[in-house]
This record gives structure tokens, sequence and C-alpha cells, in this order.
């Protein structure tokens, strides 16, 4: 009895363990999923169709979501657009090369 009690406590905190971790790895795919889908690609900004759009700081999310992908984050200068979002570097002209 005694080693029945054992086992399924070790069980419990393996589980308790593997569990948290499978939530994290899945949140983690399920983000980057959606990070990928807000990626905007072309030249022009996606809202305005403007061509003034140019590119700033990145937040947290962006970078622990962009690990691996080439974004940035854009912004459109038009003052009644304002647009902000993730674009493709690799398709924009606007980008400078570090």
């Amino acid at each position: 009895m005694n080693t029945f009690s054992y086992s399924a406590s070790t069980e419990l905190i393996i589980l308790r363990a593997i569990v948290p971790l499978l939530l994290v790895i899945i949140a983690w795919f399920v983000g980057r999923a959606w990070f990928k889908r807000q990626v905007t690609t072309g030249d022009q900004c996606p809202k305005c169709r403007g061509t003034a759009f140019h590119r700033t700081r990145r937040n947290l999310l962006d970078r622990i979501l962009g690990i691996g992908l080439p974004v940035g984050r854009y912004r459109c200068e038009n003052p009644l657009c304002r647009y902000s979002g993730l674009h493709n570097r690799q398709h924009s002209s606007h980008h400078s090369h570090d």
C-alpha cells in the first residue's frame, strides 16, 4: 500500500510539471500562428493603401513571437491613418539594412 501511494504521488508530481510545460508550448505555437497571420506584405499601408510606411520599434511580444521570422513593426505616416502593424521585412523596400 505504501508503494502505491509513493507511485501515485510521483506521477502527480510529474503531471504537475508536464502539464504547465505543455500548455506553454501550445500557447507559443498558437501565438506564432496568430503572429504570422498579422504580418502584412507589400510596400503599402494595408489600411489606407498609402506608401508612407516606415519601420518602428517592436514591442516585447513582437520579439518573442517573431523569433526566427523576418518581420518588423511598421507605422503609416498618414496622420489620419497612423496604422501600426507587423510587416514582412523581406518584401519591404523601406527597411534599413543592419
